[in-house]
């Protein structure tokens, strides 16, 4: 193993390590509640993380089941809504011809 002919001084050894500084935290805020927290990080208050939670201790806390829960049933609901216009629009199109005739 290679040892170093001779010693180093003290101000190239501080020299050096003068760029071994502390750099700030980077913090954003969460899209869910607005509370600062780490990038790439899951939210420490209401553990959400990238739109969706994450953390399942607070899966209770903020009632996501019921709010998922609730936008499928919408998302049903639409869903029906719209196939019963169309249907009812080419009902109407068919009595339309009828009374042409």
């Amino acid at each position: 193993m290679p040892v170093p002919k001779q010693r180093l001084g003290k101000s190239d050894k501080r020299a050096r390590r003068a760029n071994w500084k502390a750099l700030p935290t980077a913090v954003t805020f969460c899209v869910n509640c607005g509370s600062p927290k780490l990038t790439h990080g899951v939210c420490t208050v209401c553990g959400f993380y990238n739109g969706r939670i994450v953390s399942p201790r607070f899966a209770k806390k903020s009632g996501y089941d019921q709010i998922q829960s609730r936008l499928a049933s919408l998302e049903e609901e639409t869903n029906t809504t719209v196939e019963a216009t169309e249907l009812s629009s080419d009902e109407t199109k068919a009595d339309e011809t009828k009374a042409e005739d």
